[in-house]
């Protein structure tokens, strides 16, 4: 069995790591933001692997000069999911396979200027701002290319339904997902999905790939949200584990692993050689779970 982490488990997870052992915020948001830019390249350019169709092989360079340079918006919130996919916004301009050139033009989407920004995403700011990435809001005149959304606005932190800016983002997010076909690649959480329960929270973005750190999330598990996160991706960025004593506390899941603790049944057995079970199910009108068992 695998644990499932609410969001409270998993920020007391992430707060452990980086104050009783002194592993900074900044490294596992690094080390976070470079698994989504992996997966996001393979939304982006379907049968690569990372870099290396680009890092080896002769064709490098004409590869590099013939394809179509591709945009990718990442919407970010005012919190550290929103730093995550500022982060990747800048590595997905700039990474080992773009020595010739960007391979991607990236922007950041913010709610607003204004708001109370998390530490992080102020570093994050700064240095996409150094690098010429543009910051951009709502009220701005948007770019017309999009090849890809990453969805960096809520992650596992959000506790009641979403309303103003925030439903606009969700929005438009969807809008050119629906419309134009953009793939999304959420960060760690589709924004508007509940981490704690998988419910819709008002109104929330349908990725297409879900990037998660650390471990499983309950929402991530539960429909709807598990339908919502499309294909999900548990990344290990460094976390310390928690306590094994508090292991037996969390949610659990069942994996293929599993089935192997099942016992095999002997090739000369039947159905009386393992003994009888007594099935109490069903009521008036309501017999179908009794005739499942």
């Amino acid at each position: 069995m695998k644990d499932l982490l609410n969001a409270a488990e998993m920020k007391a997870v992430d707060q452990r790591s980086i104050e009783e052992y002194g592993i900074p915020s900044l490294v596992l948001m690094e080390r976070a933001a470079l698994e989504v830019v992996k997966r996001a390249r393979e939304l982006l350019e379907p049968g690569l692997s990372g870099n290396e169709a680009l890092e080896h092989g002769p064709g490098r360079e004409r590869l590099l000069k013939e394809r179509k340079r591709k945009t990718v918006w990442a919407v970010c919130g005012f919190g550290n999911n929103g730093a995550d996919g500022a982060a990747a916004a800048r590595m997905s301009r700039f990474t080992a396979a773009a020595r010739t050139r960007p391979c991607f033009s990236s922007v950041i989407l913010l709610p607003s200027l204004e708001g109370k920004r998390s530490r992080e995403l102020e570093v994050q700011l700064s240095i996409a701002e150094k690098l010429g990435i543009p910051i951009l809001t709502l009220g701005d005149p948007l770019p017309e290319a999009c090849d890809l959304i990453l969805d960096a606005v809520f992650g596992i932190g959000l506790s009641r339904p979403v309303e103003g800016v925030y439903k606009e983002l969700i929005g438009l997010m969807e809008e050119k997902r629906q419309r134009e076909l953009v793939p999304v690649a959420a960060v760690d959480m589709p924004s508007g999905i509940s981490s704690d329960t998988g419910a819709v929270m008002g109104c929330a973005v349908k990725a297409d790939v879900t990037v998660t750190f650390g471990m499983r999330k309950v929402g991530q598990a539960l429909f709807p949200g598990r339908e919502y996160c499309g294909r999900l991706f548990v990344e290990d960025v460094g976390f310390v584990p928690g306590d094994p004593e508090q292991a037996g506390e969390h949610v659990h899941a069942h994996g293929p692993e599993d089935l192997m603790e099942i016992p095999r049944r002997r090739a000369d057995s039947h159905k009386g050689t393992y003994g009888k079970i007594l099935v109490i199910a069903g009521a008036k009108n309501m017999a179908g779970a009794a005739y499942f068992s």
